[in-house]
């Protein structure tokens, strides 16, 4: 396992490499929190995830420790933030791949017409690994999370009692790039920008 920084949440701001991205849920913010608070064992929506768990019996909240088995990566995770129902964040301890020097990842959970937003921001200070798929890894988590949203608001649809509720409008993904000073880009427009040396569009 590699060993990684132990940040805390000024990292988000101020990390070297940083994507943010929004998807609606058909689900409330409350249930939304829930789920992606929950012990990943339940993280049955987010693609490639097959195993995971607290450490501990719980209740589980800041300082909590949490494993999560993706395809063969392991990643070892302590909570630094857990404000129900708005705000969930993790650092990442440990990983068997080499990826990150240090990895924070934030998820908030807003209330919008019919549902939820779910905003999720990955904030890296990445290993030469990572760098190299530069060119490809934003879009690729991009669509991963967007499945994932998908996925489980279908999940949070599909439990007795819940309300179909109106359609949330579909809000364009917003994925936000930092540069290597930790400054975020200027870009006060909703334009498409792309990603120095990639083909990945990102709307700030």
């Amino acid at each position: 396992m590699y060993r990684l920084r132990s940040e805390t949440l000024a990292f988000i701001d101020n990390a070297p490499r940083r994507w943010i991205y929004d998807a609606p849920v058909l689900a409330a913010p409350e249930d939304v929190f829930a789920a992606i608070s929950a012990d990943p064992s339940t993280w049955t929506w987010f693609p490639g995830i097959t195993s995971g768990r607290y450490e501990g019996p719980g209740p589980h909240g800041v300082g909590s420790i949490r494993e999560a088995r993706m395809g063969p990566s392991i990643y070892r995770e302590t909570i630094i933030a857990w404000e129900t129902p708005t705000r969930w964040v993790y650092r990442v301890d440990q990983m068997t791949v080499p990826l990150a020097k240090a990895l924070v990842e934030e998820w908030k959970v807003e209330p919008a017409p019919g549902g939820s937003v779910v905003r999720w921001t990955f904030a890296i200070d990445p290993r030469p690994l990572f760098t190299a798929a530069l060119p490809f890894a934003p879009r690729a988590m991009g669509r991963l999370f967007r499945r994932a949203m998908s996925n489980l608001g279908s999940v949070l649809q599909a439990r007795p009692g819940a309300g179909g509720g109106r359609r949330i409008s579909p809000r364009q993904p917003r994925e936000e790039s930092v540069e290597e000073s930790g400054a975020p880009l200027a870009n006060p427009s909703d334009e498409a920008v792309s990603l120095p040396g990639s083909e990945e569009e990102e709307v700030l």
